[in-house]
């Protein structure tokens, strides 16, 4: 069968204007949608529209988070570099790579289902959290989350696979965790 699935990756920070937000100090985007973001968006919206799955991976995973109406925390530290310990829905335990500064943020999100997250929080430092939406500049506004930190999510409504740390940086397709992320590939977007 003939079946597709759009896949974004990695980079930059999105800008928080998408998501209905001010950047911080942190944030390493501009105030307004880079090119890559409304390029992103655009392809998003058709594979949406098509009703093609989408697989996003770090970057791509808070940019599906954003436009299916989430939001992100502006900045954290417990993910900038390196390998940590997640634990997956199914009580698996996995051992992924990490590097990014911001975080999906998907509570608002209806029916989202959380598929993985680390088993104790990383970081120290929360900053950017949506309800500080209102504020000018919010600067030092350290929040707690309503759940776990967020490392896979899938959202139903629009088809969106999100897997916010790097399964390209293993190179053993048979690592436990590209085994995960294939097997979820498979159940969620229907193919591999």
């Amino acid at each position: 069968t003939d079946k597709a699935v759009l896949v974004i990756w990695g980079g930059e920070d999105i800008s928080p204007s998408i998501y209905g937000m001010k950047n911080n100090s942190y944030t390493q985007a501009l105030d307004k949608p880079s090119s890559r973001d409304k390029f992103e968006i655009a392809l998003a919206e058709q594979a949406m529209k098509l009703d093609i799955p989408i697989v996003g991976v770090c970057r791509g995973a808070q940019l599906m988070c954003a436009l299916s109406g989430g939001t992100l925390v502006q900045h954290v530290t417990g993910h900038i570099g390196g390998y940590h310990n997640i634990v997956t829905d199914k009580g698996e335990k996995l051992y992924c790579p990490s590097l990014h500064h911001q975080m999906m943020y998907p509570w608002a999100i209806p029916n989202f289902k959380m598929l993985a997250w680390p088993p104790k929080p990383l970081s120290i430092v929360y900053k950017g959290e949506p309800s500080d939406r209102q504020l000018e500049n919010h600067e030092g506004q350290d929040i707690a989350l309503p759940g776990e930190e967020p490392e896979i999510i899938w959202i139903p409504h629009t088809k969106s696979l999100c897997i916010q740390s790097h399964p390209e940086f293993i190179h053993d397709v048979a690592h436990p965790f590209i085994k995960h992320c294939l097997k979820l590939t498979e159940a969620y977007c229907g193919m591999v």
